[in-house]
């Protein structure tokens, strides 16, 4: 390999500085020159509902996500209420389920953290395509400037442009999502208590989620239903003031927007350029949850890359595929079936029950949403079982 030695070559260049780059660039540190690009600045947010479902084991999973938890604004939530088609449907208290974050602290933290270790920087670079050279190493262009490296992990979203340059194509309309997120605020806002919306018909999902000043309520959706994803969220906020879950007397200070991921793509590593997180499909189809699977491979990049930049594909290839089994479980159902066990007609215990038949769910699907699937089964279960709503006739 020729060696680095201007200011615009690095060993790894890593494209996005999310919670998947920044957990990449951390793992990468120490002996290795590592740049982390992004087309924005940070601070900044991304719609998400921001609940860390795993959270019980982070500080032991991620180093990175222990240096910073003592900083992090977490709500702990320990009340959850699910509703379908303009239905109370379950809700249970008493347990601390997840944790709520906002992307705009828990991302800048991750960041920072990484930055914190030797040999890792940060640039405002909108990268727009890639090549390799002769010489071996990758080429990055915005455009106007060009950087150089001799790995390149991508990091860069649902939209990815590194996916598409390793040669995956643009995701279509059945393969890709969106998220769309309000802050809204106002004066009392209720503590430590969740909604997760279902509607009839349509493969997605609403939340509602508290803040310090109010609530984070947003709404994602896949395939084509995604088109429709602002109506499906005002439609939200109005069925939540109706049924007392959020104040009347509020407003939008902010709104968010974004692309996910609807399938794993074709490519997620080869000859030096690695995929992780949303670029790489790795989203929960289930619970829609990417932020663990986002720092969990771009922990098993980071690691792979920092022992060896050659032959690190195939090493990266073998490293996920437990990941790629939780995130692609329901990739071969019908999408009919798809729609209507996010939309919840067969519920909570028939999906438990389907997947049961297959090996996927060990334990029942609470469990299953909420916590690691290596938990015990019955006696979590017992902690974790909620009731049935039902309306007053």
């Amino acid at each position: 390999m020729p060696a680095i030695d201007s200011d615009n070559q690095f060993d790894v260049v890593v494209v996005g500085g999310g919670p998947a780059g920044s957990t990449a660039a951390y793992h990468l540190a120490g002996s290795l020159d590592v740049l982390v690009v992004d087309k924005t600045s940070f601070p900044r947010h991304k719609a998400c509902g921001g609940a860390l479902t795993r959270c019980h084991d982070w500080p032991a999973e991620f180093p990175n996500y222990a240096e910073i938890k003592p900083h992090l604004r977490a709500h702990p939530n320990e009340h959850v209420c699910l509703h379908a088609d303009r239905t109370p449907w379950w809700e249970c208290s008493g347990t601390h389920f997840f944790d709520h974050v906002h992307r705009y602290d828990f991302d800048d933290l991750l960041l920072r953290a990484a930055l914190d270790k030797p040999g890792v920087s940060f640039r405002v670079f909108d990268v727009k395509s890639l090549n390799r050279l002769d010489n071996g190493l990758i080429q990055l262009s915005d455009g106007a400037n060009v950087l150089e490296a001799r790995a390149v992990i991508g990091a860069d979203g649902a939209s990815s442009v590194v996916s598409r340059e390793l040669g995956n194509p643009s995701r279509g309309e059945n393969e890709a999502g969106a998220c769309y997120e309000y802050h809204l605020v106002c004066d009392k806002p209720h503590e430590k208590s969740s909604v997760f919306y279902l509607w009839g018909g349509a493969p997605g999902y609403g939340w509602v989620f508290c803040a310090e000043d109010g609530y984070y309520v947003g709404v994602g959706y896949l395939g084509p239903a995604r088109k429709r994803v602002r109506q499906y969220l005002d439609d939200l906020v109005a069925y939540c003031v109706e049924e007392g879950l959020l104040p009347r007397e509020h407003r939008i200070q902010r709104t968010f927007g974004g692309l996910a991921p609807a399938t794993v793509v074709d490519r997620i590593a080869d000859n030096g350029v690695l995929l992780v997180g949303d670029a790489a499909g790795f989203l929960n189809q289930l619970n829609g949850e990417g932020i663990y699977y986002a720092m969990k491979s771009g922990q098993l990049a980071g690691r792979i890359l920092a022992e060896r930049l050659e032959h690190s594909a195939l090493k990266y290839q073998d490293a996920v595929k437990p990941l790629l089994r939780e995130v692609t479980y329901l990739k071969t159902m019908r999408p009919t079936l798809l729609r209507r066990v996010l939309s919840g007609y067969l519920g909570l215990t028939g999906i438990s029950a389907i997947f049961g038949l297959d090996g996927y769910l060990k334990a029942p699907f609470v469990n299953r949403f909420f916590r690691r699937q290596d938990l015990p089964t019955e006696s979590h279960y017992g902690k974790l079982k909620g009731k049935p709503v039902r309306r007053a006739s």
